[in-house]
């Protein structure tokens, strides 16, 4: 379902896993063509628990493949880049929050260590 919704919609957010997502027939027509599988010692070594590989074979035989060792993010040593984890705060945060908050809280966690006053931002996110 992951790989499907990926592939369909260029992120995983939130909201694929609620009510009748999971019934989407675009998503579910796309998962008959999907087969996953274990990886083998051959493509990471048993340590490796957040290696992951895709390939992707089209119609007309062209195949595409990506593999990582690590996902960004899951580590210090290999961070998210700076617009992909605003557009990650961004997925999680229109949830509860209207858009100007989010651009505003986003901007302030930002600039976290130099706030003169952490309330500007508690405020923000404060849900009614």
């Amino acid at each position: 379902y992951v790989v499907a919704r990926a592939l369909m919609d260029g992120c995983v957010a939130i909201e694929h896993f609620e009510e009748s997502e999971y019934s989407d027939p675009k998503i579910l027509n796309l998962m008959q063509k999907i087969k996953a599988a274990p990886y083998s010692d051959e493509q990471f070594s048993p340590e490796n628990h957040f290696g992951g590989e895709v390939r992707i074979q089209l119609k007309g035989g062209r195949v595409f493949e990506a593999k990582v060792q690590e996902p960004l993010g899951r580590t210090s040593d290999n961070p998210l880049p700076k617009d992909r984890l605003q557009a990650k705060f961004e997925l999680c945060a229109r949830r509860v929050l209207a858009q100007d908050a989010i651009t505003h809280a986003y901007e302030l966690i930002t600039e976290f260590e130099s706030l003169e006053d952490i309330r500007d931002l508690t405020l923000l996110l404060k849900i009614n």
